[in-house]
């Protein structure tokens, strides 16, 4: 018999993979998390865009092993995690439920339904210390959005967010200091983080987790698998075994990974040919409202405090808002930044694909620690203004496909999704009037008619077999025993909601199918 250097390999921190990590190692598994970017106290995280490499993650740029990765396909942009706990170190705190209608969606397989989910959503909204922002703070920024709705006749609520908003959350952390920069990486450790919660419990029980380390190929061998990671600090490549290996490096990442090992290293040529099939920007689409009637306090408050439900007669049009405004220096740096655009403006390919590497230098102009640049004359007054950020149910219709030695998506998404932008940007500006302001869309998609989306999801559909699809219900890969994916790939279909918690939960679902194997 093989000996292993772990009995699970867990490739990536985020929601998907620390869910399992954790439930593996409940069970008395030995577990190895191999995550490709560094370990973060929260005095740690980065306030200063000069030093953008401390805030972007460029896997060719020595030295750039920041928490944010701004990633361009052809057909979308998106914004992922890097760093030990994934999503969780960046997000906005929202563990919401999806809606149940949206799993009778014949995407989805008929043992994955709303009624399945809900003991495990409990569970891990318990685990995470997960619950509102209390009613009793007066935020200014809540009360404006709330009346904002009321006035336009539409319902919201304070969703659960993964925050110790009083109290003593442990060592090295304070509660929730309302200093709205949950998105930038708490300085305080008032977030309910994955470092914090799932993998500090995997460690205490015998885990280990290994920090900038990018795998780059796994291979069967010996009734198991070699996984093969580059250190991203030296650059030095390092091996290890295992008898199962669970995927979770995030939408991008884990696609990445299944292209390469199937298409280029050839060692695992028995996934199906539906990879990359299904992909979803969760319908993300973003914008601001500026000059509203009066100050909005954007500093006091998590960025994120309610969510709007537009009340819409088919549920397969539903869609949910929240305004994400964040602490002044960085209201000011968007402020900044010029939106909304003056007149209509057409860009290329060229230019849109320049994005990638065009993004963190924009940074070095902006916010710095203690100081701000002044916005330019003209400018909106960042007091004045929130940003906007509608999830809605796309198509779904993205293909992922590995060419010229990367990924990439293709996707006719504004002219296939263009009722629900067109019914999203409707109720943001009806909103926008309410605010007393004005609303316009993010820059890049007036310029581009592109997709920004920090919610990446699907590619790998679920079947049974190779030919339906990439994986069964439970996440294992078809064709290859002891592999398995458990991350935003496996999520079949558009939300229209914030998706950690259902990716979490599907997590579950992969570990529990792993244990009774």
């Amino acid at each position: 018999m093989a000996t292993f250097d772990a009995d699970v390999i867990v490739v990536g921190s985020g929601f998907g993979g620390a869910t399992v990590a954790l439930r593996l190692a409940q069970a008395g598994r030995s577990v190895l998390v191999l995550e490709r970017g560094r370990r973060w106290a929260p005095a740690d995280f980065p306030r200063s865009s000069v030093e953008a490499e401390r805030i972007f993650w460029q896997a060719d740029r020595p030295g750039w092993r920041g928490p944010y990765q701004f990633a361009v396909q052809s057909d979308m942009a998106a914004v992922v995690a890097s760093g030990v706990g994934g999503g969780s170190l960046i997000y906005a705190n929202v563990l919401a439920r999806a809606p149940e209608d949206v799993f009778a969606s014949p995407r989805w397989p008929a043992s994955i339904r709303r009624d399945a989910l809900e003991p495990l959503y409990d569970r891990l909204l318990d685990e995470l210390g997960a619950s509102p922002l209390p009613a009793h703070f007066n935020l200014p920024k809540r009360n404006r959005f709330r009346a904002a709705a009321a006035a336009i006749g539409e319902p919201c609520y304070d969703p659960p967010q993964a925050v110790t908003w009083a109290g003593d959350p442990g060592p090295g952390r304070r509660s929730c200091q309302l200093c709205a920069s949950c998105e930038l990486g708490c300085t305080f450790g008032a977030k309910n983080t994955l470092d914090l919660t799932s993998l500090s419990t995997m460690e205490r029980l015998g885990g280990s987790i290994v920090a900038d380390a990018q795998v780059t190929a796994i291979t069967p061998a010996g009734g198991g698998y070699v996984v093969t990671w580059r250190d991203t600090m030296t650059g030095d490549l390092a091996r290890s075994t295992a008898a199962s290996v669970v995927l979770a490096a995030g939408t991008l990442g884990t696609l990445d990974l299944l292209f390469r090992c199937r298409d280029v290293e050839r060692t695992l040529p028995a996934i199906g040919a539906r990879l990359g099939q299904g992909l979803s920007v969760n319908g993300d689409f973003f914008g601001t409202i500026v000059n509203v009637a009066e100050g909005l306090d954007a500093q006091h408050g998590p960025d994120v405090t309610t969510i709007l439900t537009p009340n819409v007669r088919e549920r397969e049009h539903a869609f949910t808002v929240v305004a994400p405004a964040y602490h002044i220096d960085a209201m000011t740096y968007l402020a900044a930044q010029g939106q909304p655009l003056a007149g209509p403006v057409r860009l290329g390919a060229v230019a849109w694909r320049a994005l990638e590497q065009a993004i963190p230098k924009v940074f070095d102009a902006g916010l710095v620690r203690g100081t701000i640049n002044v916005p330019p004359e003209g400018m909106p007054d960042p007091a004045r203004m929130t940003n906007v950020f509608a999830i809605g149910r796309d198509n779904a219709n993205g293909v992922a496909s590995f060419e010229g030695g990367r990924l990439d998506v293709k996707w006719a998404f504004a002219r296939e999704n263009r009722a629900m932008i067109g019914r999203m940007e409707t109720l943001l500006r009806r909103l926008a009037e309410a605010y007393g302001g004005r609303y316009a869309p993010l820059a890049t998609w007036e310029i581009f008619r592109k997709p920004l989306t920090v919610h990446p999801m699907g590619g790998c559909p679920m079947g049974s077999d190779a030919a339906s699809g990439v994986v069964d219900d439970h996440g294992a890969v078809h064709g290859h025993p002891g592999l398995y994916v458990a991350d935003g790939t496996l999520v079949q279909s558009s939300l229209g909601v914030h998706p950690a918690l259902t990716i979490a939960a599907l997590a579950e679902r992969v570990a529990a199918g792993m244990i009774r194997a």
